[in-house]
């Protein structure tokens, strides 16, 4: 493992450590306090923290694969094992906001009147805001270390903390004479939270299919390899995501005569500026063209 491999890795299993702590505090409170207080949506919130358990052990393993180094039969290394942990973790979100949502919506159907006790309105409260500084730690490192599975477990907190605001929603609705408002808010949050399993598993998805990176990245792309000395044009620019890593693939024109320790000099140059110039760049491939052909 290469020092900046280390680096990410470090930065990675520090983030999934600080929710697996967290979660696991979390669920032992959030269930603690409903059952004392008697509310069932706090101990239903418990059983969500419980589902973020497995999410983040799911990030933590898909981190120690991707930064494997490439061998025979992954010659471009295991970066998209983060890919797949990410549309793990949004096929746990969907099924989690389902299953809440199925639950509140039961809740509403037979019209159960609860009244919890006040530890659980102070249990949902703690957990928000618990909740809400882990999903802005995680997003935060997931986003230094170009992790979609970080990322995607950084919304997971969140979905727990909108979860939880249902709970609260829940517990001070019943608390004041309007019990339908506990269904009514678990349903809402559960489908944010489900919205929130889609957009992740579709930005997955787009990375497994070698879908391009965003325009902008590209166009950075092309003005470093325009700058580089020697490249007249460039004919073909391909760049592909593969997990926390972008691949590009291009050919450049090259000045009529030159000799081709002189082109290969070239395009070592590009080589060099366009891995310098996005440190995500794991690898690029540069073909040459002779100034008189054209596409």
């Amino acid at each position: 493992m290469d020092e900046k491999c280390a680096k990410r890795y470090s930065i990675g299993f520090k983030a999934s450590l600080v929710g697996l702590l967290g979660n696991i505090l979390l669920a032992i409170l959030k269930m603690s306090a409903g059952y004392l207080a008697g509310s069932k949506a706090m101990i239903a919130d418990g059983f969500h923290s419980i589902s973020d358990l497995l999410s983040t052990l799911v990030v933590m393993v898909s981190l120690r694969i991707s930064v494997k180094p490439p061998d025979a039969e992954h010659p471009y290394g295991h970066g998209r094992a983060e890919s797949i942990a990410a549309k793990i973790v949004a096929v746990i979100l969907v099924l989690t906001g389902l299953s809440l949502a199925w639950d509140s919506l039961q809740v509403v159907m037979a019209g159960e009147v609860t009244t919890p006790g006040t530890l659980a309105l102070w249990g949902a409260i703690l957990s928000i805001l618990i909740k809400e500084g882990m999903f802005r730690y995680t997003h935060y490192l997931g986003t230094k270390i170009s992790s979609q599975a970080v990322t995607a477990d950084a919304w997971h907190h969140r979905s727990d903390a909108f979860s939880s605001i249902a709970a609260l929603i829940g517990i001070g609705g019943a608390r004041m004479g309007y019990p339908f408002m506990d269904g009514v808010g678990g349903i809402v949050v559960s489908l944010m939270i489900v919205w929130m399993g889609f957009k992740i598993a579709t930005r997955a998805v787009g990375e497994l299919m070698d879908t391009a990176p965003e325009e902008e990245v590209i166009k950075e792309i092309t003005e470093d390899i325009m700058n580089c000395q020697g490249v007249r044009k460039i004919n073909d620019l391909r760049v592909r995501c593969s997990g926390p890593d972008l691949f590009v693939d291009l050919k450049i024109v090259v000045k009529k005569g030159l000799w081709a320790y002189e082109a290969h000099d070239v395009c070592e140059e590009v080589k060099r500026i366009v891995m310098e110039g996005n440190p995500q760049v794991k690898d690029v491939l540069v073909h040459v063209d002779p100034e008189e052909i054209r596409d």
